[in-house]
């Protein structure tokens, strides 16, 4: 009698699980990164499409390697690895997920 299948994790599980290894990974290569990462987190939400690589069939999508905020506007600073091509994007923190934004 044959086992049946184990069932797939959903999407989601699936990649919580890829992201929590690639944090425990990266922290285990350099443990004082802690302030590092909670930057990269706090600019999940202000991600953009890279013009010049979504031309070219690439994959577009990049974040912001700086920000500055003036009141409720997030100015993101985007520098495309690469394409090397660099940009900004204005973001209303209002409209952005508030329990991402709080302390951008």
């Amino acid at each position: 009698m044959t086992q049946p299948p184990k069932p797939q994790k959903t999407t989601v599980a699936l990649h919580r699980h890829l992201l929590a290894q690639a944090v425990s990974d990266w922290l285990n290569l350099n443990p004082s990164a802690w302030a590092e990462l909670v930057e990269i987190v706090e600019t999940v939400p202000l991600g953009d499409n890279c013009q010049q690589c979504e031309g070219n069939g690439g994959n577009p999508m990049r974040w912001p390697h700086d920000t500055d905020r003036e009141g409720r506007w997030i100015t993101g600073h985007y520098r495309c690895h690469v394409c090397k091509h660099t940009w900004t994007c204005h973001w209303n923190a209002d409209q952005l997920n508030p329990a991402l934004t709080w302390d951008l």
